[in-house]
């Protein structure tokens, strides 16, 4: 649909056939499927960390590690794999990363539950607040 075109049907159209077209042009559809190992090696999914990245600091979100280590970006849903959003990413240490499979495949359950009860876990166990290490001395 051109801009004139789109300029015409604003004018003349109701506004809720006019939000309808919007709320459509705006929105890219959803592939059907998309097999995770061909997504995972993809350029698509090279360019989609680079993305984020740009965004988002390159730490572990349960360590808070940054130097000298791999960091993984993990899905913590598998919902709109290949059109991601920003939300459904969490930066992961590879050590950290395997351990949130790791525990998945062994409880079961959500995987997004495990995700963020296994960071919250671990940064309480370690006494991590706000992204930095806080060393307390004679007690909790």
């Amino acid at each position: 649909m051109s801009a004139q075109t789109f300029a015409t049907v604003l004018i003349l159209a109701s506004p809720v056939i006019v939000w309808a077209l919007w709320t459509t042009r705006r929105k890219p559809k959803p592939p059907r499927k998309v097999d995770y190992e061909q997504y995972i090696n993809s350029p698509q999914w090279r360019a989609r960390k680079v993305d984020y990245y740009s965004r988002h600091p390159k730490r572990c979100r349960a360590c808070d590690t940054s130097n000298g280590v791999i960091i993984d970006l993990h899905h913590h849903t598998y919902e709109r794999l290949g059109y991601e959003l920003d939300e459904d990413l969490v930066p992961l240490c590879r050590y950290h990363h395997k351990q949130i499979h790791a525990r998945h495949e062994a409880r079961g359950g959500s995987l997004t539950n495990v995700t963020f009860g296994f960071i919250h876990d671990y940064r309480r166990a370690h006494r991590l607040r706000d992204g930095s290490r806080v060393i307390f001395r004679g007690g909790w």
